[in-house]
Parts: C-alpha cells; sequence; structure tokens
C-alpha cells in the first residue's frame, strides 16, 4: 500500500507529484495531482522518488514502584510523595499541583536518605495506597 505523501514522478512526461489522500473504498483509492488511480497504476506510470516511513509509536513503559516497605516508614498524615525538576523527593499531606518545575502541597517536606525510581518528575507522583 502507498502511503498519503509518496512523492512520484510520472514515466512519460517528468511531471513530479505527491500522492494527496486515499480513499480505502473507493475503486481508484489514490488521488494524484487531481486525478485518481489504483496502486497498480501508479506503480505502472510513475517512479517512486520518495515514501514517508512511519514508526509504530513506542508503548510507554510502566512506572517503576516505590521501593517495598517505603510507606511502611513514613509518618501516617503523608499522602503522596513526589519529586521536583531538580530530582529532590517530598512528601505531601494531601494531593499537590504542578507549580512551575515543582510539586507543591500542604505538609511538603524534604524526602532523605531514600534511593527513590527514576522517572521523570512529571510523572512522579506516588499516593499512598489505602491499606498501608
Amino acid at each position: 500500500m502507498l502511503r498519503v505523501g509518496t512523492i512520484v514522478e510520472f514515466k512519460h512526461n517528468g511531471v513530479v507529484c505527491k500522492i494527496d489522500s486515499y480513499r480505502p473504498s473507493s475503486m481508484l483509492p489514490y488521488e494524484l495531482g487531481g486525478s485518481y488511480f489504483t496502486e497498480s497504476d501508479i506503480r505502472k506510470c510513475c517512479n517512486i522518488i520518495d515514501e514517508p516511513s512511519y514508526e509504530m509509536p513506542k508503548q510507554k513503559e510502566p512506572r517503576p514502584e516505590l521501593p517495598d516497605g517505603f510507606w511502611n516508614l513514613i509518618k501516617d498524615e503523608y499522602t503522596h510523595v513526589a519529586k521536583d525538576f531538580y530530582g529532590h523527593w517530598y512528601l505531601f499531606t494531601s494531593e499537590p499541583f504542578v507549580d512551575g518545575s515543582m510539586w507543591n502541597g500542604k505538609g511538603r517536606s524534604y524526602v532523605p536518605g531514600f534511593v527513590l525510581p527514576d522517572v521523570d518528575w512529571k510523572d512522579s507522583l506516588y499516593e499512598r495506597p489505602r491499606n498501608v
């Protein structure tokens, strides 16, 4: 199947065109220079100059979990933990909000001495599980 955006050159006159659209349910599905063609017609009468490549989007890897037992070492009043743009982790007594390049909220307290997951700061908000 040819992709929309493929650039072709007509063999008989050297005119260069781009495939403008594709209509899968049509007998002549490819629009090329204002006319409609089948893929086999295009391949017979044209040289394909450039065909756009499309990569499958990468699936986002699951976010790493906090270390086992992390919440057992933290006072019950703290319900959330998150890191700022600079890599510093903080505890919060309620759900924080993004404030510039950091998370901010009630009861903000620095978390020293823990090795916590290596995640982008914007994806770093963790909530205390209900059962801990």
